[in-house]
């Protein structure tokens, strides 16, 4: 059993390319998840690896990091406070032993995901999030996007001794989620660097997402007590 799904989608995709730099890959594959008729998909070409969902229609939607936060940003407060607590209990204590698995092309792999408890399952599976295609996600399905997406980063920052990187990703979501739901983080953003002043999307507008990315290396995430 493997982790590292990200290498072997490269592979795949380079025995499947013939030099074409239009050339999409989406290779065989089953997560499950808890939204009826959505699968989870790989979109592989020449630069990047996306994780899309995909309804019994085909009908493909990709979320962004943006998309990500600003989802998480709208939910109920209930659901919001269930994923980050459980985003930062990764964060300072890292996976334990759970292990969601998968299957690409008929290989085994498998995702570190974090403990979380029936009543925690069971919130975020009864309320769902509707996509602009349309169609339905719950918020369960939407920590599993999450988890992947911070799999990969730690896949990728492994593979080039990238330490410090491992848990960038989990952490802007954290901390830009709690800083435009409720204010939290201000200080530490504008410390950093970071324009608060202006949404997200302003934020992140131009050629320099990866030194706004990293300016979350340096801003420790604040342990409360747990509410679930």
């Amino acid at each position: 059993m493997q982790d590292n799904w990200l290498k072997y989608i490269d592979e795949l995709f380079k025995n499947k390319n013939n030099n074409n730099r239009d050339f999409i890959y989406y290779p065989n594959c089953f997560l499950k998840l808890s939204t009826n008729n959505v699968n989870m998909v790989f979109h592989k070409n020449n630069w990047k690896t996306k994780l899309l969902f995909e309804d019994i229609n085909k009908r493909k939607i990709y979320f962004s990091d943006q998309d990500i936060i600003n989802i998480l940003i709208e939910s109920p407060i209930d659901v919001f406070e269930v994923i980050i607590e459980v985003c930062k209990d990764v964060v300072i204590n890292q996976f334990g032993d759970n292990k969601m698995f998968f299957f690409i092309e008929g290989k085994d792999f498998y995702l570190p995901f974090p403990n979380i408890t029936t009543e925690q399952e069971t919130l975020l599976c009864v309320n769902k999030y509707n996509c602009d295609a349309d169609f339905e996600i719950t918020y369960y399905d939407l920590t599993i996007l999450i988890f992947m997406i911070v799999h990969k980063e730690f896949i990728s920052a492994k593979s080039s001794n990238q330490l410090v990187m491992q848990n960038r990703q989990l952490k802007k979501f954290i901390i830009l989620s709690l800083f435009y739901k409720k204010g939290e983080y201000k200080q530490d953003l504008e410390k950093a660097g970071y324009d608060t002043a202006f949404p997200i999307e302003e934020v992140y507008k131009g050629r320099y997402m990866k030194q706004v990315d990293a300016l979350f290396d340096g801003i420790d995430i604040v342990i409360t007590e747990n509410i679930c």
